[in-house]
């Protein structure tokens, strides 16, 4: 009798070990599907993201084209002085700006030294947060552009 009553609560038992694995699987499955959603998910994000760059890059460029087609029609029609000199102003204002800022910082260097002061105070007193960013500003206008396009 308790043979009967042990088979048959095995049997009862037993009998949803499929239905259990089943779960199991189904769950298994929906876990790695959404994995693999996930990874879909992030990948499309990264495409739209290089569309996105190349879509502005193309923008630059066209309007980079767009400014050299401009500047060449002004151009068009003028004397070689004029042209000259409307491809010299920025390099001239870089030029005088450097120049003046030689001479103030020369000046300022001269007038610290004549009052004795030391190198490592002559480098705080000429090499000042503003000076850097002066001086980062008008290197970057003129090579950051260059650097970051290639």
């Amino acid at each position: 009798m308790l043979g009967t009553l042990l088979s048959s609560a095995l049997g009862f038992g037993t009998s949803f070990v499929p239905k259990l694995l089943d779960t199991y699987q189904d769950r298994q499955d929906k876990k790695h599907e959404l994995a693999v959603m996930e990874k879909q998910l992030a990948r499309e994000e990264r495409l739209a993201d290089k569309k996105a760059e190349a879509m502005i890059m193309e923008g630059e460029i066209k309007r980079d084209t767009q400014l050299l087609i401009h500047d060449a029609e002004i151009g068009k029609g003028a004397s070689t002085w004029v042209t000259n000199l409307r491809s010299s102003v920025r390099p001239i204002i870089t030029y005088l700006f450097f120049a003046l800022f030689f001479f103030a910082e020369g000046v300022t260097a001269y007038v610290a030294l004549q009052q004795g002061a030391s190198i490592e105070v002559l480098r705080d007193v000429l090499w000042t947060e503003d000076t850097q960013a002066i001086f980062a500003a008008v290197i970057s206008f003129w090579f950051g552009s260059r650097a970051i396009k290639k």
